[in-house]
């Protein structure tokens, strides 16, 4: 006996109205997709943990860091898709991006992340 999966599945037009009449509601299913990025406390004071989505086998990685968005400086480039930035001042809020160079030139920058540093 065949399951009502493998019928829906073998009959992908009629699938709902396949499982609907057998009985069963569909799941809608929200996927929120992973940010390019996270950021996290680096277990120190002032001290922050990024870490990326790797781009590519051979990549590097430059890291920017702002409290307003408009004035960015950067961090010390990598060869891993993650770094640490220490240094940053308690009880203020930073945004943090970063771009992959490779082989290709240079990646456009992700989206921004914030911390409020503690």
């Amino acid at each position: 006996m065949r399951s009502v999966q493998q019928v829906a599945d073998a009959n992908p037009a009629t699938a709902q109205s396949l499982i609907e009449a057998a009985g069963f509601t569909i799941r809608k299913t929200t996927r929120h997709p992973k940010s390019a990025i996270t950021v996290e406390p680096g277990g120190l004071p002032g001290r922050i943990k990024l870490i990326a989505k790797a781009v590519a086998h051979r990549a590097s990685y430059e890291w920017q860091y702002s409290t307003d968005q408009k004035t960015w400086t950067n961090a010390p480039a990598s060869l891993q898709a993650k770094t640490a930035i220490a240094g940053q001042t308690s009880a203020t809020t930073y945004y943090f991006r970063f771009r992959a160079v490779t082989k290709d030139g240079e990646g456009a920058y992700s989206q921004i992340v914030q911390l409020l540093v503690s």
